[in-house]
């Protein structure tokens, strides 16, 4: 359920190869939406290498911005 919840947080982060770009794109005018997802190349690049410098650190940018939020929800499914 951890898991779940880990990689549930992690796809709705709003860069663009992910799906929380595609929701932020939602509520974006047309012409913004495709200058948004115009990066989504690029911002899987840059994804892509933040999770590997948390990888060989030890410490996880990506976890710190949504441990709170998978914290928050881990105590309400699970209490």
């Amino acid at each position: 359920m951890h898991v779940n919840i880990l990689l549930g947080c992690f796809n709705l982060l709003p860069v663009p190869p992910l799906d929380g770009s595609k929701i932020i794109g939602g509520f974006l005018p047309d012409d913004k939406y495709f200058k948004w997802m115009s990066w989504e190349s690029k911002a899987g690049m840059v994804l892509m290498i933040v999770l590997l410098i948390g990888v060989f650190t030890g410490r996880s940018i990506i976890f710190m911005i949504i441990g709170p939020p998978m914290e928050f929800i881990r105590t309400i499914l699970l209490g």
